[in-house]
């Protein structure tokens, strides 16, 4: 008998004799089982196929003492011989927790052997990484099971693997980290605290956390939904190398103003017109961060004087956003002072003429604060303004003294009166000596004169000293004009004018008829013509008085004659 080796499917049915043994055989005698060649029942593959061997025959020194079959049978397999898959290639993929793979491409069989027919049914588009975390080249498993093989000599083979080895790449799943920030109350910084944080697109059970990063608002100043950036945010956790994530990440959050109480101080002051107080107001709750400053001044709360005033406190903040980094709280204080001011009553000076009634008394009102006038001042009422003078006073200076009157003010008081001076001045009075005549060589007459400006019914009576006359006319004195001169009357309420009269000086009457035929004469003539006026005064040559007097021209003409050229 014999034993045959098992093979892979080669295309024949060729057989090897594994072992050849002998039954029957003497023991000692030297017999030996050789020849012949086996094959199998067919080529194909298969288990416990027939296989014959044929051409066997006995050697060894006692072999022609025996026979033996020259044919002997058993059993033995043809595996299927084992066929590659080539054409495939793995597709590379984004993590995505699995080790799955996916191929690509058409499979063809490597290995048939020549002649065979065989086919490949079917697709092979899966296969498996060796992990499913991120790499790069990684080592692919492809899924052979979904292929069959087909064509007369299919069943001989099977495919064991790819030719050759597939491999891609896992690249890291991008997700989406998002962070939450505190409000905060301004600092003067931009640092935000991040309060929260999540990732999005996490696969199942993955560990994964977004950490670290620093966060800072858009900019340090006070807003609501302000900006916030957190960077240098990254992954931790068993997988988070499997992940790529922003690492970068921006949301809103506020940055509350910071509160501030500034509370008023107390304040005194004369009024002055204006709210204005000198006094500076405090900061009593909260406080200023570095780098900001702040100028406070404070206001009471109308200009009218009074007590229990208002004072009401204002700032600037220079923080760089005009203020508004601060929740400034204005604190008043009721404790403010406003005094009257005091105002100066000044009589004006007033004149009049001796004997005429007082004029009206006025005055001025001083000191009013803040450019204010009497008119925007709210003084109400009048002044009184009193003099010891009266009609009747004589000429001289009297006081005028300023009194409050029915005045009265909410913001000013009337402390100061400044006397004002009423001039009496000298009425006018004329002395008018009266005009008179006389005839060369007679004493001159006795001289008088009339008044004009009296007042309060007054007469010459009240006048001091004594009305002379003077004229250079003597008794001797040729015809003409002579002035005569008043003086010597004095007054203290009169500003005494005198006015010369005229002393007319006539020739004799012993001269008068040949000057009436002279006058006749000359008239004749100039009615013949060729006569020029000739204007003829007795006394001194052309000279005129030129002394004014009420009613009469000085240097009066006495006669024209006439006279031939």
């Amino acid at each position: 008998s014999i034993t045959a080796a098992d093979k892979v499917y080669d295309g024949n049915t060729d057989a090897a004799i594994l072992t050849r043994t002998l039954s029957g055989v003497i023991a000692g005698d030297t017999v030996t089982y050789t020849s012949g060649t086996a094959a199998f029942a067919d080529k194909n593959a298969g288990l416990d196929k027939t296989v014959t061997a044929t051409g066997l025959a006995l050697s060894g020194a006692d072999a022609t003492n025996y026979t033996v079959n020259t044919e002997a049978q058993t059993i033995a397999d043809i595996t299927k011989a084992s066929l590659t898959i080539s054409g495939l290639a793995a597709n590379n993929k984004t993590y995505d927790a699995t080790r799955d793979a996916v191929l690509s491409g058409t499979p063809t069989l490597t290995g048939v052997l020549t002649g065979d027919s065989v086919t490949v049914i079917g697709a092979a588009d899966t296969g498996i990484f060796d992990t499913k975390d991120v790499g790069t080249d990684k080592p692919v498993t492809a899924n052979l099971d979904s292929l069959t093989l087909g064509g007369t000599d299919g069943g001989n083979y099977r495919i064991t693997a790819v030719t050759t080895p597939l491999t891609a790449d896992i690249t890291a799943l991008g997700i989406t980290g998002n962070i939450t920030v505190e409000n905060k109350v301004y600092d003067g910084n931009t640092n935000a605290t991040i309060s929260g944080r999540t990732l999005s697109g996490v696969l199942g059970a993955d560990d994964v956390h977004y950490t670290g990063g620093t966060a800072a608002f858009s900019d340090r100043n006070a807003g609501a939904g302000k900006m916030v950036t957190a960077t240098e945010l990254e992954l931790s956790g068993e997988d988070a190398g499997n992940y790529t994530v922003n690492t970068e990440a921006q949301t809103t959050a506020d940055i509350m103003q910071a509160p501030l109480i500034v509370t008023a101080s107390t304040d005194a002051k004369i009024y002055d017109g204006t709210t204005s107080s000198s006094a500076m107001p405090a900061i009593t709750g909260g406080y200023m961060i570095e780098g900001d400053s702040i100028a406070m001044k404070q206001a009471f709360d109308n200009k009218n004087a009074g007590e229990g005033k208002t004072l009401i406190p204002s700032v600037i903040i220079d923080d760089g956003n005009g203020g508004n980094n601060y929740n400034a709280t204005m604190a008043t204080d009721t404790t403010g002072v406003i005094g009257k001011a005091p105002l100066t009553i000044t009589a004006d000076d007033k004149t009049r003429i001796y004997g005429n009634a007082n004029p009206e008394f006025t005055g001025v009102i001083t000191g009013f604060a803040g450019g204010e006038t009497l008119s925007m001042s709210g003084v109400a009422g009048s002044a009184l303004y009193t003099t010891d003078a009266v009609q009747t006073s004589d000429a001289g200076t009297y006081d005028i003294i300023p009194e409050t009157g029915t005045l009265s003010a909410v913001n000013y008081r009337f402390d100061a009166f400044v006397k004002g001076s009423l001039v009496i001045g000298k009425a006018p009075l004329s002395v008018i000596s009266d005009d008179k005549t006389k005839f060369s060589g007679e004493a001159n007459p006795a001289f008088t004169a009339s008044y004009s400006g009296f007042t309060l019914g007054q007469t010459e009576s009240v006048l001091g000293g004594s009305l002379s006359f003077e004229t250079p006319a003597t008794a001797s004195s040729p015809i003409g004009n002579y002035p005569i001169t008043p003086y010597g009357l004095t007054s203290g309420n009169y500003q005494i004018a005198f006015f010369d009269g005229n002393l007319l000086v006539n020739p004799p009457p012993s001269l008068q008829d040949e000057i009436n035929a002279v006058v006749v004469a000359v008239n004749n003539t100039a009615t013949a013509g060729g006569v020029k006026e000739a204007i003829i005064f007795f006394g001194k040559d052309n000279e005129e008085d030129t002394q004014s007097k009420e009613g009469q021209d000085a240097g009066e003409k006495r006669e024209a004659l006439p006279y031939c050229n």
